[in-house]
């Protein structure tokens, strides 16, 4: 029933690997977690940039060290489409830095309220902002995968602005992370993810998953309901570059990427 691959719309992460045909009209978001190798990447990929809170510290303290210096970053954040944007309570984020942001032209975003986080105000100011529909993409950065309540968050916020943006695609050391919505799509891997089999997990994001059909994994799926506590698909392994997924209920996709995986302090991150 929910299987109908052929005029699928694709979901490519060709953007991690610089390719023209995919590169342009992406939005960073940066969220609050020390950063690693994989944000040089994200940094070339998006032509604008909203931190979120305290992520402004990471910016301009750790950035310098992954850009290979701070004239590199200051390029890199200077060229882009819109000016640098920090949004959230501001509880964390320095006020040398904020003041480097206005210095900049950029925007500071004071919002006290606590019942939303930090990234959520962040997709709220970009979702309030006169973008063209066509390219309300965002690739986020970051994230601490070693607080699986930040985790969680981070997942929670992505499935709530999910329909406001064309794509929200997480990436940070490890992986790649997004929320894929009811219907045929076709997952086109990068090489960034590296050689294959790449592994790769299939996760109901909300409730349960009536039915989910797969083509390229290891471990083909055929009208198989998900859900925790009944049966996941994790530890799965991508054989091809390009997956077919149908699904009746939204799913999360976390695929691996390479590691080895070093910090601005040297130290690997587990």
């Amino acid at each position: 029933r929910w299987y109908s691959p052929k005029g699928a719309p694709v979901r490519s992460y060709e953007i991690l690997d610089g390719r023209e045909a995919d590169a342009g009209g992406w939005h960073g978001v940066l969220l609050n977690a020390r950063l690693g190798p994989a944000f040089r990447t994200f940094l070339h990929r998006v032509d604008s940039l909203v931190c979120a809170d305290g992520a402004v510290n990471r910016l301009f303290d750790e950035g310098p060290h992954w850009m290979g210096g701070a004239e590199a970053l200051r390029v890199a954040i200077d060229t882009m489409r819109t000016p640098l944007a920090v949004v959230g309570d501001m509880d964390s984020a320095s006020a040398s830095n904020l003041a480097t942001v206005t210095r900049r032209g950029g925007a500071v975003l004071r919002l006290q309220e606590q019942d939303t986080t930090d990234f959520d105000k962040a997709l709220d100011y970009l979702e309030r902002q006169e973008i063209d529909a066509r390219k309300r993409k965002l690739l986020v950065y970051g994230g601490r995968p070693t607080r699986l309540d930040h985790m969680l968050s981070t997942l929670n916020s992505m499935l709530r602005y999910e329909r406001s943006f064309g794509r929200i695609v997480k990436l940070d050391e490890y992986a790649t992370v997004e929320i894929i919505p009811e219907g045929s799509h076709v997952v086109r891997l990068a090489a960034a993810h590296g050689p294959l089999p790449v592994s790769c997990a299939l996760l109901p994001a909300v409730g349960s998953v009536s039915s989910v059909t797969t083509v390229g994994l290891r471990y083909e799926l055929r009208h198989q309901p998900l859900a925790f506590g009944v049966c996941i698909s994790s530890s799965n392994h991508a054989e091809s570059r390009e997956i077919e997924v149908s699904t009746s209920d939204p799913l999360v996709l976390w695929t691996a990427l390479p590691r080895p995986k070093t910090t601005v302090t040297g130290k690997a991150e587990n």
